[in-house]
C-alpha cells in the first residue's frame, strides 16, 4: 500500500511533498519493488504502473 502526502505551508507558499520507499509495486525480478526509474532498464510498462500507484496514493 503506497500512503504519503502531505501539503507544507510557509512563506513562500504550499508545497506538496511525498516520501517513498522500495514497497510494494508492480516490478519484478531485480527491480521486485517500487522502481520509479526508466533510466535503469525495467519495463516501461511497469514503471507507468508504479508512477501510476504513487500519484494515487
Amino acid at each position: 500500500m503506497l500512503q504519503a502526502r502531505h501539503v507544507l505551508s510557509g512563506s513562500a507558499g504550499k508545497a506538496h511533498v511525498a516520501f517513498t520507499d522500495r514497497w510494494g509495486g508492480y516490478s519484478s525480478g531485480r527491480f521486485s519493488s517500487l522502481n520509479l526509474g526508466r533510466s535503469v532498464g525495467d519495463d516501461d510498462t511497469l514503471v507507468d504502473a508504479n508512477r501510476s500507484a504513487l500519484a494515487a496514493a
